[in-house]
């Protein structure tokens, strides 16, 4: 009877679906994250993607594609679109991680070093080659 009667208020059941509290409440945060991103933006802006994340992770913790999709008033297309981003978005952070890091030969060059005239202090340069360019870092007097 209460189930009846919830219907026909046009009320919704909580824990429907079998989602827990928890989602229940992240759901509901959603929701506001989004409300107030829809009133700060203009019609047509993109979602940020820590609310894109957010979205998909609440997806993952067990709340129903309905449920998100009316937290979030997304279509099912862009959740989809969300975790195809997300995904190659991952994928191109560790590709790009181990591209980053570049190690270079340290050549300690004992013969420029003595080469200084005997009346300068003998200080030690630093050289960066890159391509055609080269970028020395000396001490100077002091």
């Amino acid at each position: 009877m209460k189930k009846a009667q919830d219907e026909k208020r046009g009320g919704r059941r909580q824990g429907r679906g079998g989602v827990g509290a928890s989602v229940e409440r992240e759901l509901e945060r959603l929701r506001r994250r989004f409300e107030v991103f829809r009133r700060t933006h203009g019609p047509g802006s993109r979602i940020p993607d820590g609310l894109r994340a957010a979205a998909l992770a609440a997806l993952d913790r067990g709340a129903s594609e309905g449920d998100l999709r009316r937290a979030c008033q997304a279509t099912s297309g862009q959740l989809r679109q969300w975790g195809a981003q997300l995904r190659r978005g991952g994928e191109k952070e560790a590709a790009s991680a181990e591209a980053v890091a570049r190690v270079f030969d340290v050549v300690d060059d004992q013969a420029v070093l003595e080469s200084t005239p005997s009346g300068e202090p003998s200080s030690p340069e630093l050289e960066l080659r890159l391509g055609g360019w080269a970028v020395r870092i000396s001490q100077l007097g002091g």
